[in-house]
């Protein structure tokens, strides 16, 4: 008997650490990216990287001192493109606006014009000591934090008049 639950355990921790391991491969390149069309033929996302204001607004980021994921409400102000994907810099500062951690982050999103959609993305914080200083304050001790995110380019989905 105990030996069947050796083998049953160690078979669900390799299992776990086979699901855990990285496929991606640091530094590799992106590869093209194409998307259908509303007519349903293949037609080429343009990516933008100038004058996102216009384009993009931000609100509403969220990160409880728990939470695995940080959330926040991407509009698409744009009056005739489809958003297929947005990449944001992301600066987290303590209270005395150090920085603790700066990274980028590629949102996944089909946005349509006008629409307005919640995006998470996996949090910096692994250890879950840090909460964002808007989010609920936590009953043990933690460290707050406040953000700075920047649009750094978009992908939008390009229609062709046939």
């Amino acid at each position: 008997m105990r030996l069947a639950l050796a083998i049953l355990l160690s078979v669900s921790l390799l299992s776990a650490h086979a699901r855990r391991q990285k496929t991606t491969i640091k530094g590799q390149i992106p590869v093209e990216v194409t998307a259908k069309s509303s007519q349903g033929t293949d037609a080429p996302c343009d990516t933008i990287t100038t004058g996102l204001d216009s384009l993009i607004a931000l609100a509403g980021y969220d990160k409880p001192l728990t939470a695995s994921r940080e959330t926040l409400h991407v509009t698409n102000l744009s009056a005739d493109r489809t958003i297929e994907s947005v990449t944001l810099e992301i600066t987290y500062l303590d209270r005395h606006n150090r920085q603790l951690h700066k990274r980028q982050a590629t949102l996944k999103l089909r946005l349509a014009p006008g629409e307005t959609t919640l995006a998470g993305f996996p949090t910096w914080d692994t250890q879950r000591s840090f909460y964002y200083i808007l989010s609920v304050k936590p009953r043990r001790q933690a460290t707050p934090y406040s953000v700075s995110i920047t649009p750094i380019s978009a992908t939008i989905l390009t229609t062709t008049n046939l």
